[in-house]
């Protein structure tokens, strides 16, 4: 299984925006883009620290319409929780599990099997 990690992105608004709204992708996000036409990965891990907690809602929305062909496995960083309850942060995930099928949020559901490879984890900040 090829896989393509992503870790501390640290996106900003716009460029969050921008990829959802896939007007004017960023450049950096473009890039990302270019990367997994390269790779051909057969699934993305993102390892946290991707986005602020205002944007944690934005999430599936974000990596949906970024790698809307590939399964992303996404566990969150101490970042996302920066002045925001671990609850509240949880509960936005679970708001957009739904819209969001190939996304796996590992906070949510501990681990996950893909094609025979278990992925685990979460975040271990709190």
């Amino acid at each position: 299984m090829k896989v393509l990690c992503l870790s501390d992105l640290h996106l900003k608004t716009q460029m969050v925006i921008d990829a959802i709204d896939k007007s004017a992708v960023a450049s950096f996000l473009a890039r990302i883009r270019r990367i997994v036409e390269e790779i051909s990965p057969d699934v993305v891990v993102v390892t946290g620290d991707s986005v602020v907690p205002a944007q944690v809602r934005l999430l599936s929305a974000l990596f949906g319409t970024l790698l809307p062909e590939l399964p992303v496995v996404l566990t969150l960083g101490n970042h996302e929780f920066w002045n925001a309850s671990f609850e509240d942060t949880l509960a936005k995930l679970k708001e957009q599990t739904v819209n969001a099928p190939n996304i796996r949020y590992l906070d949510l559901i501990g681990g996950v099997e893909l094609g025979g490879v278990n992925f685990v984890g979460g975040t271990l900040f709190f």
